[in-house]
Parts: structure tokens; C-alpha cells; sequence
């Protein structure tokens, strides 16, 4: 690598993004799962690619269609798949997304998802966990 600079930038380069890559999902993951389930759904909404699998497919039009493998979702998020059917259906009951299947949803009310987080743990009867 020394006698190619260019080899030696771009893998200094692609380690450095991969850092902040493990970074980011530290943080992440010191989140609650709620917040990290909203965060996921609006990465997942604006972003071009999926490279865990996680998120199926999205179609918008106009409303976010997503279709998620549940497992890999809750692994990437670092909770149970019971676990997430719960979070989930905290989002329908505040209207922000509507099932169409159990692996389908629309995202209603996306601008609602950030704020979201703040509201559901204010919310009483929910458990700390959320």
C-alpha cells in the first residue's frame, strides 16, 4: 500500500466509514426501542438501499408502503419480534401507520414518527422497556 497512495487512501477511506458506521450503531442502540424503531422506519423511507434485509420493499405513493421481514427487524433493533408487534401496535393506535398484512403497513403520518417517541413514553400504560 505504501507504493500506492491511492489504494492506500481509499481503504483508510472505507475503514473510517466503517468505524463510523459501528459508531452510529452503538448510539443507536443506546436508545429505547421505540426511538429506535422510528429512527429505523424513516432511514428505512429515504434511503435507496437495504443492506440487512430488514425492509422488503417501500413504494410511495403518496403514503410509505413497507413490507418488512419482522425477525430481521427486530434483531436489527435489538428486540424481541414480540417485542416489536408491541411497538407497532403503539403506532397504530396513535394512527401513524395502518397494517395491511402482518408484514405490511403504511407509514400515515411520517412527520409524526420523531415526535412519537417523546409522546409514547409520556404515555402512562405503557412499560419503561418501550
Amino acid at each position: 500500500m505504501s507504493s500506492d497512495p491511492e489504494l492506500a487512501n481509499a481503504v483508510l477511506a472505507s475503514a473510517a466509514s466503517q468505524l463510523h458506521g459501528c459508531l452510529d450503531q452503538i448510539a443507536f442502540m443506546s436508545e429505547r426501542p421505540l426511538d429506535r424503531l422510528g429512527y429505523f422506519l424513516l432511514r428505512a423511507i429515504y434511503r435507496t438501499s437495504d443492506q440487512d434485509q430488514t425492509v422488503l420493499s417501500i413504494k410511495r405513493n403518496p403514503i410509505a408502503v413497507v413490507t418488512i421481514n419482522r425477525t430481521a427487524l427486530a434483531a436489527h433493533i435489538g428486540i424481541t419480534t414480540t417485542n416489536l408487534a408491541h411497538l407497532l401496535l403503539a403506532l397504530q393506535e396513535e394512527g401513524i401507520i395502518r397494517p395491511l398484512t402482518p408484514r405490511r403497513f403504511e407509514i400515515l403520518d411520517e412527520a409524526r414518527l420523531p415526535a412519537c417517541c417523546e409522546h409514547f413514553r409520556a404515555r402512562a400504560h405503557l412499560t419503561p422497556s418501550l
